[in-house]
């Protein structure tokens, strides 16, 4: 599980990732990101070719167990069959 703003979401680890948090739309919308500032957009394509345009925001803390890490980049983008959010190799 991590925890970002008080908020405990289940995310599924991608050792194929080299990002640091990716959320799905709903998680993105739960957490109120849509009315944060963006801090970017980036384009990926998943195994079978489908592409995405992600938005960026960079998050004051996320805890993944007993691991805390600050301004930690957290994206918008298709993630795991059956995930809401996703830890890359990243974090």
């Amino acid at each position: 599980d991590i925890d970002i703003g008080g908020r405990v979401i289940t995310a599924a680890i991608d050792l194929g990732y080299n990002g640091e948090v990716a959320l799905n739309e709903a998680e993105w919308a739960a957490l109120g990101l849509e009315e944060k500032e963006v801090s970017g957009t980036s384009l990926s394509f998943d195994a079978a070719g489908n592409k995405a345009i992600n938005a960026r925001a960079t998050l004051p803390n996320v805890e993944l167990g007993p691991f805390r890490a600050s301004n930690v980049t957290v994206v918008r983008r298709p993630v795991a069959q059956g995930a809401t959010a996703m830890v890359g190799m990243g974090f």
